[in-house]
């Protein structure tokens, strides 16, 4: 039973730390809400400063936080993280 919607936008990200050797980092925002239920934006290819503009909408069910990651996809080796931060559902429905 779903308890609430949560519609989240990726507008951009600034100033991301290069990850690869050769060229940019290649940048996507990974959207983690329990292991069932994970979303991403396209990767901008060699991109620091990446605009996105994608929208997401997540069912919550009694969750208590959004983990955001921000990763270097990568061709050949494992894809990077570049960084990640976890938001508080609490605060969104408060």
């Amino acid at each position: 039973m779903t308890k609430g919607i949560l519609r989240v936008t990726i507008v951009e990200a600034r100033d991301l730390k290069d990850k690869d050797i050769i060229g940019k980092s290649d940048p996507y925002v990974k959207l983690i809400l329990d292991k069932h239920n994970i979303q991403s934006t396209k990767h901008k290819s060699n991109n620091l400063n990446p605009t996105y503009n994608e929208q997401f909408i997540f069912n919550i069910n009694g969750q208590k936080k959004l983990e955001v990651q921000v990763w270097d996809k990568d061709t050949i080796l494992r894809d990077d993280l570049i960084g990640e931060d976890d938001i508080k559902l609490s605060e969104v429905f408060s």
